[in-house]
């Protein structure tokens, strides 16, 4: 019944995705009173090379802890930028990292350092190598003011760093573009903002960071929309989620829409859909507008000739009248 009792908290560091380019400020990735810095380490090593890294583990708590860390492989989830961490070692056949010490005590507020070697074999294959450095505490006692763990529930917390590692060698750079369309994949709209989305697989055996912009053209009238979306990385095999979104609600034509994505290696996609944005509500309201002063012009322009009818044969009576009355008159 204890166990039952029990919290787990797992915060993952922080995934290789979220990071939207090389020059972005990372912060450190932190549990409940777990924090690990920094989040995300990218390496680029050689074959048959060996490099000491490190990393620091933070206790937040106003208690004692010990954390157990261990090295698991992650992979891709979603496409969002999340990832899963194994709860595993490393396989035998990539078993090449080795972290000192495997398990520390943190006294409140104390913060360690934590080492891990890369041993790359000289046949390591060129391309991505990935795994992560978890740490883990033991179950204690946690009060945290304003915290949901008021009471001294038995908690569990565990942070990770993210490591991406690329082996020099011969790398294969490829994608896909997996879709690109509207947000609703409608092509006819009555007002902006228009939102699209698109859907690109990394199929290089390298994580690789993707640019991705999308050119809007009115083929009727003189309107270019530029979006631009931020660059983010993309694992191999896995797909990652872009979106953007021609803003303003007025627009009436006919569009092009150019999704042109770039990545390593001086590589481009590209996919072109169109679309239409008609204001029908208030273009029939226009039409209606001209239709209705259209049927007065006619009615008035009737009028007008039946009234000019009616005063011709009104002249011509007059005029016999007075041909009467010459007549008379002789």
């Amino acid at each position: 019944m204890d166990f039952l009792k029990k919290t787990l908290v797992i915060i993952t560091a922080l995934s290789v995705f979220a990071l939207v380019g090389l020059h972005r400020p990372i912060k450190a990735a932190e549990s409940i009173f777990l924090t690990i810095s920094p989040p995300i380490n990218e390496l680029i090593l050689e074959p048959g090379s060996t490099s000491t890294h490190g990393l620091s583990l933070l206790n937040n708590s106003d208690s004692s802890i010990t954390v157990d860390i261990r090295v698991s492989p992650f992979v891709p989830r979603g496409e969002e930028g999340q990832v899963n961490i194994s709860d595993e070692s490393l396989p035998d056949s990539e078993d090449w990292v080795v972290v000192y010490p495997g398990r520390i005590t943190l006294e409140p507020k104390e913060s360690k350092t934590i080492s891990y070697t890369i041993k790359l074999p000289p046949n390591a294959p060129p391309g991505g190598f990935y795994f992560a450095i978890v740490a883990s505490s033991s179950p204690h006692k946690y009060k945290g003011q304003g915290s949901q763990l008021e009471g001294g529930a038995a908690v569990v917390a565990s942070v990770s760093e993210l490591v991406l590692v690329q082996i020099n060698g011969p790398v294969s750079y490829n994608a896909t573009i997996e879709e690109f369309n509207t947000s609703n994949k409608k092509r006819f709209f009555s007002y902006g903002p228009v939102d699209f989305v698109a859907r690109i697989k990394n199929l290089s055996n390298v994580h690789t960071v993707f640019s991705n912009q999308i050119e809007v053209e009115n083929i009727i009238f003189p309107e270019k929309y530029l979006l631009k979306m931020k660059d983010q990385r993309i694992l191999p095999n896995a797909v990652r989620k872009f979106t953007a979104t021609v803003p303003n609600k007025w627009h009436i034509g006919y569009y092009k829409a150019t999704l042109t994505t770039s990545y390593a290696g001086g590589n481009n996609l590209q996919n072109v859909i169109m679309f239409w944005i008609v204001p029908i509500k208030e273009i029939t309201l226009i039409l209606a507008g001209f239709a209705l002063i259209l049927t007065l012009i006619i009615i008035l322009t009737r009028r007008s000739k039946h009234r000019a009818y009616e005063l011709r044969k009104l002249q011509e009576a007059v005029d016999r009248l007075e041909e009467i009355e010459e007549k008379i008159r002789k």
